[in-house]
């Protein structure tokens, strides 16, 4: 779809550090990450002018001495009147060039010529509105006798356009009373954050650690420009208050602004010791200064606006006090995501003492809003909420899988409850084929919301006698059963087969199946004969299946010439990559041990190298050297190395007990023989790990020299060289390859990135 991002507004500079346009350049972006093509028209300008900007000021400031208030401000507005004709014509140029689908605007105040353009030419319009642009105008800039025209021209903008987007419900309760329109017509979509942006550097944060937090102090923190309406004042105040009974707290404040003086002239009056202005930091900085908070605080805020701030404290996990107003309300629950108050000095005293007292209240306020963030406040969930509202245009798709997360534990089951998770988030609409073995119960683990586009089809697994061959017979009746109950619904746009799920399915199907194999084992050759015959025996369904399919998904790498060898055309076969949930993602990496920490998590079999590792950590055992190993996992206790360096967990069903021994360790090692591309070290990597990986399937795409070792398989020696590099490696390189591992997740491996592409893969099959 072809998008003209349009922003009207003479003085709105995308190059300017400010909060208007972080969201104008944020949302280009995400356009343009779902596979859009957009072309911004910024009125304002996209490079920084310094100089031009303060010889106007010069010039106002003579001006302004000289005019009446009243009158400068109208003068203003039939100056910006004036501006808008003449965008119009700009705007109007660009349209007929670039032929859009979309016009998507960023409103403000006296400004038609978006809407005036998209009606002219019969094009879709969006509508953004960040404020209440005209109260706003009166507020800080004064009166202007142009307000009737504006009340006028407002209601015009909002009634014309197809869709107007509110970053707030305030502002959408606002604008419908104001005017008389349907809050059903609004959609709200507060602020964001793009996670790709957000990444710390453990050895900076220790270098802030040493010189803020020398005595382990806990630390209240604020971020953000000093505007009298942010309640610094009242910050200082309340924690002048606390620390007269908590001697071991520092407040430090971050930013610069106008009453910057004035707040340190009260800082000093009452409380200097513990309070620390650090001045205006690089915006490259500010996820590590966050860093050092255990408490971050909004004092105060205006009724309406979408704070980006919160979204900054939340997606380093630190626990929030914010202001109990509506915009805050929309996207955190009180003593759910953060602790919510009416600003005053004893009520943020109270919730600070709250918050100092209680660690545990800390940890789970700054999990939540954390995990809340990361599934629903990204600007790409934002600029798809957008999208889907304006085309109302839902694809529909069949999902068959063996079975499903949490019901069934396996990578297959796990790949297919995230897929549809995420296309669900993304309003596909899925009709999701799928069984529960006999005496377990149905733990569908989705959402009400994803349940709204998520229908649910529970179909009984066959029962066969205990024969040999009974896994394959039941996988064909299993086919048959979906193949019959598919042809009972209401047609599709695309058959998403996992495994066998579509081997019974005729040879020609008029709806097009996507089949994914995963890891091609049945194609792999093994050491063991039994494990060879097994395979054997699975290369019937498999080769009638991907027969049938139109396209064979596969995680790329060593899989294209697997395929190409089972001849299977290059047009068939289409690449995506095996995904991890934004909630794994670790945004504030640290080193929790003086020994260099190596972990492996699975089951014990032949294929998973378990015996070639047991080998070398036994040679480094011999050599003395200081290290440390985890498993985690059924591993038997012959195969178990006894020694103190070495630690068995054991099964562990719980994420959140998983998540700890990850980000306890420094390095994964995957020593396998054949896998697909395995969510261990995806895991691994969201964590912040170095990686050790084997060159098979699709590891290469994961494991690289920047944040890794890449090995061939079955190679001792290969190993115990490359985990020796590992535990010489100083900490400052570990770091850094930590760093990449983590970043290079956030880049290509989430969820929301995978599902992203299918759908756009979807949408450009079916378009044809």
């Amino acid at each position: 779809m072809k998008i003209l991002y349009y922003s009207p507004h003479p003085m709105l500079n995308t190059a300017h550090q400010a909060g208007y346009a972080t969201h104008i350049n944020e949302m280009i972006n995400a356009f343009r990450e779902l596979g859009h093509e957009v072309l911004p028209v910024i009125m304002g300008g996209t490079e920084d002018d310094v100089t031009e900007i303060l010889t106007e000021n010069k010039l106002k400031q003579i001006t302004k001495k000289i005019i009446p208030k009243l009158l400068w401000e109208t003068l203003k507005d039939i100056q910006l009147l004036r501006f808008d004709k003449f965008a119009e014509k700009v705007f109007e140029k660009a349209v007929n060039k670039f032929q859009p689908d979309l016009i998507y605007e960023r409103a403000n105040y006296l400004q038609l010529s978006g809407i005036n353009i998209a009606k002219k030419h019969n094009i879709k319009h969006v509508l953004e509105i960040n404020s209440p642009y005209l109260e706003e105008r009166v507020a800080l800039q004064g009166k202007s006798l142009m307000l009737k025209k504006a009340l006028k021209i407002e209601k015009q903008q909002l009634s014309k356009t197809d869709l107007p987007v509110v970053v707030s419900s305030a502002l959408q309760k606002h604008f419908s009373k104001k005017h008389n329109i349907d809050k059903a017509h609004f959609i709200v979509t507060p602020n964001a954050i793009n996670l790709k942006k957000v990444s710390t550097d453990i050895n900076k944060i220790q270098a802030l650690k040493n010189k803020y937090k020398p005595k382990n102090e806990i630390i209240v923190g604020f971020i953000g420009s000093f505007f009298r309406w942010h309640g610094i004042d009242i910050l200082i105040k309340s924690f002048a208050e606390l620390s007269k009974n908590n001697k071991n707290i520092k407040l430090i404040i971050i930013g610069t602004g106008e009453i910057e003086t004035e707040l340190k002239e009260l800082a000093r009056n009452i409380c200097s010791k513990n309070i620390v202005f650090t001045g205006k930091i690089p915006n490259t900085e500010i996820f590590n200064y966050i860093s050092l908070f255990d408490i971050a605080v909004m004092p105060n805020s205006n009724w309406y606006g979408s704070p980006v701030k919160v979204f900054e404290y939340g997606i380093i996990k630190k626990a929030i006090i914010a202001p109990n107003f509506t915009p805050l309300q929309d996207i955190m629950g009180n003593r759910k995501e953060a602790l919510l108050i009416q600003p005053s000095v004893e009520n943020l005293k109270s919730a600070m003492q709250k918050l100092i007292s209680d660690k545990q209240l800390r940890k789970l306020l700054s999990e939540n809003f954390y995990n809340k963030i990361t599934n629903n406040y990204t600007w790409g969930k934002n600029a798809e909420k957008v999208l889907n509202n304006i085309l109302n245009t839902h694809m529909k798709i069949a999902f068959l899988t063996d079975g499903i997360f949490p019901t069934i534990i396996g990578g297959m089951q796990k790949h297919s409850y995230y897929l549809v998770k995420y296309f669900a988030q993304k309003q596909v609409f899925i009709d999701l084929y799928y069984f529960v073995p006999k005496g377990k119960d149905d733990l569908l683990k989705f959402s009400d919301d994803e349940l709204k586009y998520i229908t649910p089809i529970k179909l009984n697994y066959p029962e066969i006698p205990n024969i040999p061959g009974q896994y394959v017979i039941q996988e064909y009746f299993y086919s048959k059963k979906i193949f019959t109950e598919l042809n009972k619904r209401e047609e599709v746009d695309f058959i998403y087969s996992q495994g066998f799920t579509s081997w019974a399915f005729p040879k020609k199907v008029n709806i097009p199946i996507g089949l994914n194999l995963h890891g091609f084992e049945m194609f792999q050759i093994t050491k063991s004969k039994k494990e060879n015959l097994k395979k054997r025996l699975l290369q019937l369904p498999a080769k009638q299946s991907y027969k049938k399919a139109d396209y064979i998904f596969s995680f790329g790498a060593k899989f294209n010439k697997l395929l190409s060898g089972l001849n299977i055309p290059e047009r068939k076969q289409k690449i995506f990559y095996n995904g991890i949930s934004n909630d794994w993602i670790n945004t504030n990496i640290t080193k929790t041990s003086n020994v260099r920490t190596f972990l492996f998590v699975g089951r014990y079999e032949i294929r998973k190298g378990i015996d070639i590792l047991n080998k070398v950590i036994e040679s480094l055992i011999a050599d003395k050297l200081n290290f440390k190993f985890i498993f985690v996992g059924p591993i038997p206790k012959e195969k178990q190395i006894i020694n103190s360096r070495i630690d068995y967990k054991g099964s562990i069903s719980s994420e959140i007990e998983i998540k700890k021994i990850y980000e306890e360790a420094d390095v994964y090692v995957l020593p396998s023989l054949s896998e697909g591309m395995p969510t261990v070290i995806l895991e691994a990597m969201a964590s912040g790990l170095a990686i050790i990986g084997t060159n098979v399937g699709a590891v290469s795409h994961t494991v690289s020299p920047d944040n890794g070792i890449l090995i061939n398989p079955n190679n001792q020696l290969e190993l115990e060289q490359s985990i020796k590099k590992m535990i010489f490696l100083s900490d400052e390189n570990i770091n850094v390859m930590k760093t990449n591992s983590l970043n290079k997740v956030k880049e290509n491996f989430t969820w929301d990135i995978i599902a992203n592409n299918y759908i756009q893969f979807f949408n450009e099959i079916t378009s044809k």
